[in-house]
């Protein structure tokens, strides 16, 4: 699912624009996929492990390279999750919005509850990609 490679996406306070930038990028696939997963588990998240973004081959554009992310079930998130992601995998809205956590290089871990506009609803881009899921 992921587009860039490990040194696309830095660590710390200047990481929000480049995670940002991966979902809205990424948003149709990680919409369906959040959408399949929720009407199979619940509530939940996207985790997505920055720590294990693999490069694209030689000579090939970013949009090769592959970060790994699974869903994560509230029951899960309820036991190993922090504040803030408890908070928005409790009260975010799965017809609008995606609860994203990056798991970053420096250890950190950052959090995002959002919808892109002018972008498909997770039901919406679900519908779309189904097949492809």
């Amino acid at each position: 699912m992921a587009k860039f490679r490990p040194e696309d996406l830095p660590t710390g306070d200047e990481s929000r624009e480049s995670h940002v930038e991966f979902i809205r990028i990424n948003w149709p696939t990680a919409a369906a996929f959040a959408w399949q997963q929720y009407r199979n588990q619940g509530r939940g998240c996207l985790v997505i492990d920055v720590t294990k973004a693999q490069d694209p081959p030689p000579g090939e554009s970013h949009l090769f390279g592959e970060t790994p992310g699974a869903y994560v079930p509230y029951n899960v998130v309820r036991i190993t999750g922090d504040d803030d992601v408890k908070r928005m995998v409790k009260e975010y809205n799965p017809r609008q919005e995606v609860v994203f956590v990056f798991l970053r290089v420096d250890g950190g871990v950052s959090s995002y509850r959002l919808h892109i506009r002018n972008q498909p609803s997770p039901p919406e881009a679900y519908e779309e990609l189904k097949r492809e899921l």
